[in-house]
């Protein structure tokens, strides 16, 4: 949950890629994808 919710502030900042995001946080590119259609991006 706490690294879903640093995603979730990294996509909102949008300088850092979904490949970045996924890296950085440990989770897949399509996780992050997931996260980014849930928050309407």
């Amino acid at each position: 949950e706490g690294m879903i919710n640093v995603a979730r502030k990294m996509l909102e900042d949008g300088t850092v890629t979904l490949e970045k995001i996924a890296e950085f946080v440990g989770l897949s590119v399509d996780e992050v994808k997931s996260i980014k259609v849930d928050q309407n991006m």
